[in-house]
C-alpha cells in the first residue's frame, strides 16, 4: 500500500472518528440540531427536550451517564456544520450520514410547504400536516399543529387530510377520543371523489372484523376493500392491501361456493 492511500485512509479515519462523538446517545444517530447538556455530551435537541419531558423537576439524569443535571443546554451552530462538513467528505458511517441527508431534504421540503401553507395552498397544508404528525423535517412531533392542517385541508376536502383528521380522533392523540366523529370523517374521505385508499382499508377492517362500534358486515367489508383500488389517493400501506385482496378473494369464493351448491340442490330436485 503506497503512503498516499495510507494517508488517505488515516484521514478518513480520523475524520469519521469525529464525526462519531456527534452521535446522539438517543437516538443513536449525528445530531441534526445539535444542542449541549451540563453533561458535556451533545444531544437532538428534540431527543433530549422528550427526555427531560420525563421529569417535571429542575434537574434529570443525563441518558448517557445516568447523573442528575440540569436542564439548560446550547445549542451549537458549530456542531452543526461540522457534521455537515464531514458528511460531506464521504468519510463517515454510510448508513447515519444516509439519514442525516434525509433530514436536510425533509428540512427544506418542510421551509417550502410551510411558506406555501402560510399562502393559503391546500396540497401544502395537507402535507405539511404529516410533517408535523411524523415529526419530520427535523422537527418534533407537534400533534397541535398537525390538526390545525389537517383541520384546515378536511373543511376543503383533502381526503389525506381528512383521513388522518379521522384516525387521530379514533385514537385521541391531541383531541379527546371520539370515534363516532373519527368514523364520520374516514367515511367523508372514503366517498370523496379522489378518494382516500387509507380510510376505505380502516372501514373494510372495521366491518370484516366487527372493530370501532361496526357490526361486521362481511358484503360491506368487500365494499370498502375493493373500493382500495380505484382511489386516486394511494395512502395506505401493504399490509392493508393484502388484508384486502385476502378478504375479497375468500368472500369470493364462498359466494361461487354457495351458487354452486344451490344450483346442485335446484337439478337435484
Amino acid at each position: 500500500m503506497s503512503n498516499h492511500v495510507k494517508n488517505v485512509a488515516g484521514y478518513k479515519q480520523c475524520i469519521s472518528s469525529i464525526a462519531d462523538t456527534f452521535v446522539c446517545p438517543i437516538t443513536m444517530e449525528y445530531v441534526f440540531t445539535p444542542v449541549i447538556a451540563e453533561d458535556g455530551r451533545v444531544y437532538e435537541q428534540w431527543a433530549l427536550q422528550q427526555w427531560m419531558d420525563k421529569d417535571e423537576s429542575l434537574t434529570f439524569k443525563s441518558p448517557a451517564t445516568g447523573v442528575n443535571i440540569g436542564k439548560v443546554v446550547v445549542h451549537s451552530l458549530q456542531i452543526r456544520q461540522s457534521i455537515e462538513h464531514a458528511i460531506n467528505s464521504g468519510a463517515v458511517d454510510s448508513k447515519k450520514a444516509y439519514a442525516w441527508k434525509r433530514k436536510l431534504h425533509e428540512e427544506k421540503q418542510f421551509a417550502l410547504l410551510k411558506k406555501a401553507a402560510e399562502n393559503g395552498d391546500l396540497d401544502a397544508t395537507s402535507k405539511l400536516g404529516f410533517y408535523y404528525r411524523d415529526g419530520l423535517g427535523g422537527k418534533p412531533v407537534n400533534v397541535t399543529e398537525a390538526i390545525k392542517c389537517f383541520q384546515f385541508a378536511a373543511e376543503q376536502d383533502d381526503p389525506p387530510a381528512t383521513t388522518a383528521l379521522g384516525v387521530l380522533h379514533i385514537n385521541g392523540k391531541g383531541v379527546a377520543r371520539n370515534v363516532s366523529k373519527g368514523i364520520e370523517l374516514l367515511f367523508k374521505s372514503a366517498d370523496l371523489k379522489d378518494g382516500s385508499e387509507h380510510a376505505c382499508a380502516i372501514l373494510g377492517e372495521s366491518y370484516a372484523d366487527g372493530r370501532l362500534g361496526m357490526t361486521k358486515n362481511m358484503e360491506a367489508a368487500t365494499h370498502y376493500f375493493g373500493k382500495m383500488k380505484k382511489c386516486t389517493n394511494r395512502d395506505s400501506i401493504s399490509l392493508y392491501r393484502k388484508k384486502a385482496k385476502a378478504v375479497c378473494s375468500n368472500w369470493e369464493n364462498k359466494i361461487n361456493s354457495t351458487k354452486a351448491n344451490s344450483g346442485s340442490v335446484a337439478r337435484s330436485g
